[in-house]
């Protein structure tokens, strides 16, 4: 079963070029145990909720703040 994320954050918290507060809703569908398993990584690193990870991150995305990129994880154990 997929659930879905939802967040809810001001845009001010968003973009520094706004004064806004009108407050918007993210839905992110996904499953459960992805949920659960990112609220226990959050919690991990001090965060309340997966939510404010999503914050955190979106905040410092808009800013330009973030170089993403992906990069294959070296699994030693993994037969090819």
């Amino acid at each position: 079963m997929i659930e879905s994320l939802s967040i809810t954050f001001t845009l001010f918290e968003m973009a520094a070029d706004t004064s806004a507060d009108e407050i918007i809703r993210l839905q992110i569908p996904m499953r459960k145990t992805i949920k659960d398993k990112a609220n226990d990584r959050a919690k991990e690193y001090g965060f309340g909720s997966i939510q404010e990870v999503v914050r955190l991150f979106v905040a410092g995305f808009v800013r330009g703040e973030y170089e993403i990129g992906f990069t294959a994880k070296k699994n030693d154990d993994k037969k090819n």
